[in-house]
């Protein structure tokens, strides 16, 4: 991995309160930079996820355990500013363990005029 992407995924690291990510996100992080061409097409991929939360870099802001995850819906939130949970017995020891209620996100596929109209509002 070329010498300034070090940078980014410190970065990342230190916003994460948990490191990054727990066990394999620091992989799959840079398995999308990497993919994304480095740290210079690292933007321009994280801008195609439709990324709000952004750093002055273009980096993203948040990224929780879902940038782990093989699927393309949970992936799409990855960089969300919500500590998001891969539904799993590990969300349920943590909220066990933490004493708070689980909260289910069922999810849902928007059309195309959805996000726009999402994005307009």
């Amino acid at each position: 991995m070329p010498g300034g992407d070090a940078a980014l995924f410190a970065a990342l690291e230190a916003q994460h309160p948990l490191g990054l990510l727990g066990i394999g996100g620091k992989e799959a992080l840079k398995a999308d930079v990497q993919a994304a061409g480095g740290c210079e097409g690292a933007a321009v991929y994280w801008n195609a996820m439709e990324i709000r939360h952004l750093n002055a870099d273009g980096t993203p802001r948040y990224t929780n355990r879902l940038i782990e995850e093989t699927s393309p819906y949970l992936r799409q939130h990855a960089h969300n500013p919500v500590e998001w949970h891969p539904w799993g017995d590990e969300a349920f020891a943590l909220a066990r363990a933490s004493g708070r209620p689980v909260h289910l996100s069922v999810g849902y596929a928007a059309c195309h005029w959805c996000h726009v109209l999402a994005a307009e509002s």
